[in-house]
């Protein structure tokens, strides 16, 4: 395993008073330009959109008005919560019990989705920001 895809393999659990608790069905770590530097899974590692990228970013700077809608790969979300402030952005799915969490680092976006209701919302958000966080400590 590369040391991306150990960033990367962080995206799926989150360790709560030492147990571990499911954080996402799909993770991985994006490039600026949208180019995937590591990801969990199959999904991942489909083409994505660069330009799904282009809309967080714009989401970040300006504000949850900017954007409405995410879409990465085949999977559709709208934006419920941006809070520039903290450089990420919530996406919640019509598919029951789905959504994702990407935030922004100084050189890279960090993905975290869920597939239904076995990931609780808030764990996502947290292993997305705490991996985000980690990675800016050491400069990414």
């Amino acid at each position: 395993m590369s040391g991306w895809d150990a960033w990367s393999q962080q995206l799926l659990t989150r360790k709560i008073e030492g147990v571990k608790h499911r954080s996402a069905q799909h993770g991985g770590i994006f490039g600026l330009d949208g180019k995937l530097w590591a990801g969990t899974d199959a999904f991942m590692k489909k083409k994505i959109n660069p330009q799904s990228f282009k809309k967080v970013e714009g989401a970040i700077a300006k504000g949850a008005a900017f954007v409405s809608k995410l879409e990465f790969g085949d999977k559709k979300f709208f934006v419920l919560k941006n809070d520039p402030g903290s450089k990420f952005v919530i996406g919640k799915s019509t598919q029951k019990g789905a959504g994702c969490t990407i935030a922004r680092a100084k050189s890279c976006f960090v993905l975290g989705i869920y597939d239904n209701d076995q990931v609780q919302p808030s764990n996502n958000t947290s292993q997305v920001c705490y991996v985000r966080d980690q990675l800016m400590a050491a400069g990414y």
